[in-house]
């Protein structure tokens, strides 16, 4: 994917895929050591990083378990967390290096509405200074085509061929994911873990920030055991 350049920024679009599968074979993850660089574009002190719902995202549960993923991150404890701020007014483009320093944006967008197997659900653009590779500002965008389960119990399942609701939950972790800085190991898309590695196989205690997520499923409202171990060793 094309880095487009902006002076000393550069703006990486990284797309979060989403998939449909519903027989799940539990498989553990692998408890071996990983690539700690893995949030290797981290934001500097000080901290909070303050996120900003952008104008038109909706109100109600849809805002409160998008935040509810934010704090997973902020509750590890470590010196990187996130804040909420007021609203940012709408804007268009997805220019992140565009957007104000220090903060991220929350929109509410069409990505692809909704495709039976392989569909998008969100996507983050992460924007960071050439110099240093430190984070300077993000925009995290939900897909207004989609209907999202904004709830707290199972996300309903849904079967090969057809669009899931997915989980705003699950997926406020995995963006604020990639806001975080990461994951960028080696072998991977640019954007996740490497998508055979064992924590990535479908089923419970596959990781968050693996490249294919399941409809259907509430497994990534948590971090695991590698990105614990990156995010704790890079904050």
């Amino acid at each position: 994917m094309d880095a487009h350049r902006l002076g000393r920024l550069v703006l990486i679009p990284v797309l979060v895929l989403g998939t449909i599968v519903v027989t799940n074979s539990p498989t553990p993850p692998a408890k071996a050591n990983h690539n700690q660089n893995a949030f290797n574009h981290p934001w500097g002190p000080p901290f909070p990083i303050v996120q900003h719902f952008v104008q038109g995202f909706p109100t109600g549960a849809m805002r409160t378990r998008v935040q509810n993923g934010f704090a997973v991150w902020t509750n590890r404890g470590q010196t990187m967390r996130y804040g909420l701020g007021a609203d940012y007014p709408s804007f268009t483009g997805l220019d992140a290096c565009a957007r104000p320093e220090r903060s991220g944006s929350i929109v509410w967008g069409f990505i692809d509405g909704g495709i039976p197997g392989f569909d998008r659900w969100a996507e983050n653009y992460s924007c960071w200074y050439l110099s240093t590779l430190m984070m300077r500002s993000t925009i995290t965008r939900f897909d207004s085509g989609n209907t999202w389960y904004t709830g707290t119990g199972q996300p309903p399942a849904c079967n090969v061929g057809q669009i899931c609701q997915p989980d705003a939950w699950g997926l406020g972790v995995h963006e604020s994911g990639h806001a975080a800085g990461g994951v960028y190991e080696v072998g991977g898309d640019g954007g996740h873990w490497t998508g055979s590695a064992p924590w990535c196989a479908q089923g419970a205690g596959q990781h968050t920030m693996c490249p294919l997520l399941y409809g259907g499923q509430t497994w990534y409202r948590t971090t695991e055991f590698h990105e614990n171990t990156a995010f704790d060793a890079r904050y």
